[in-house]
């Protein structure tokens, strides 16, 4: 798991998830897939959830230098508590 909390700790993102309003955010991976990684970001409200989904796809993850441990395209959902 050291290449997704690599991705997920360093290299700017920590401050990026902090300006973006990123107030909690847990890293865990399915115990049947090593390779597969899964990571929940609270945000006070659903437009900064959406800004930082936003972010993501045109800033990180359209690169292979920015996240270099992607495999194709990430499943993504903006959830709020039920």
């Amino acid at each position: 798991m050291s290449t997704g909390r690599s991705a997920s700790d360093g290299d700017g993102f920590a401050d990026v998830r902090r300006q973006a309003g990123g107030v909690a955010e847990c890293v865990a991976r399915p115990v049947a897939d090593p390779h597969y990684i899964v990571v929940g970001l609270d945000l006070d409200t659903t437009d900064q959830a959406t800004a930082f989904l936003h972010f993501l796809e045109t800033q990180v993850w359209a690169s292979a230098t920015t996240a270099p441990a992607l495999v194709g395209r990430p499943r993504t959902a903006i959830l709020e508590p039920a």
